[in-house]
């Protein structure tokens, strides 16, 4: 493990030097201020007066930092691509809760009768649904889509009624 190579010809000692530390952190601070030089102006006035800020200050400052200090550990540690498979996968998760919540639970459930919806034939739906996916049908297939078609309602009428009777 000690030959984990990290970027900026930083290694894994430096994680648990002083020194490795303080050049890990300056250059947190020159990735700060060229994305954000008013967060960066923030972070160095806190640090000065630790103490005088609210418990309040110190969470916001701490949320506006975090994106920055993420995408900054991403390039540190070298680990972009795995990290960008975990933003997709959570987005398709994202995708289906709020679909779960808005298409399905608000808007499906209300669109049809109960004792209509009990006569529509799923099986035949999900075919129509795998046609028009091109691929098999799961529920983080369908969530993409039908995500993709609320965009434009109009243009994808047909698509949402399917989607919708199927849900």
């Amino acid at each position: 493990m000690t030959d984990l190579t990290l970027s900026n010809e930083l290694s894994f000692k430096d994680l648990y030097d002083n020194e490795g530390l303080a050049r890990i952190d300056s250059l947190f601070l020159d990735n700060l201020s060229q994305v954000d030089g008013d967060l960066h102006k923030q972070l160095i006035e806190a640090r000065k007066a630790p103490d005088n800020l609210e418990e309040k200050e110190i969470s916001d400052l701490m949320l506006a930092l975090a994106p920055h200090l993420d995408s900054f550990l991403v390039e540190l540690f070298n680990i972009g691509e795995a990290a960008s498979s975990l933003k997709m996968k959570q987005k398709n998760l994202d995708n289906l809760y709020t679909c779960k919540r808005i298409f399905v639970q608000r808007q499906s459930a209300k669109a049809y009768p109960q004792n209509e919806a009990e006569t529509f034939d799923g099986s035949a739906l999900a075919g129509e649904l795998e046609k028009l996916f091109g691929t098999s049908l799961n529920e983080v297939t369908f969530a993409n889509y039908v995500t993709a078609w609320q965009e434009d309602k109009e243009a994808n009428t047909e698509a949402l009624d399917l989607a919708s009777r199927y849900a």
